[in-house]
């Protein structure tokens, strides 16, 4: 399933991530497969999506399910993108779930590491 919306996204860009953010948002997708494909979508090598890609993560990080905001934060992990960091810690307040803190904290690390080799 996932390898199919992988390669979907990387053929139709930003439509492919509208119609990602519509299935996520009606709940047509499992919470399960919800994380798993928002943590790989920071693997899809497009350089056209990228700020698609950050902005759908980003915005999945208030999402009620803490397995789709810990897919967010993994996603977000992979795009190894540091514009992110604002957004993590300003999440990392309110964040309630112990599982889902604790992987923020290490992202932020990674990140903060990233932007401190620049």
């Amino acid at each position: 399933f996932e390898e199919k919306i992988i390669d979907w996204i990387e053929r139709y860009g930003k439509f492919a991530l509208e119609v990602v953010l519509y299935a996520l948002n009606s709940q047509e997708i499992d919470n399960n497969q919800a994380s798993n494909l928002l943590s790989i979508i920071g693997d899809i090598n497009s350089y056209l999506t990228y700020s698609s890609r950050i902005w759908l993560l980003e915005y999945f990080l208030n999402h009620k399910s803490p397995k789709i905001r810990y897919g967010a934060v993994i996603g977000l992990s992979n795009l190894d993108s540091i514009t992110s960091i604002n957004k993590l810690e300003e999440i990392l307040i309110k964040e309630d779930n112990i599982i889902v803190k604790n992987a923020i904290n290490i992202v932020l690390k990674q990140l903060n590491n990233a932007k401190n080799e620049i």
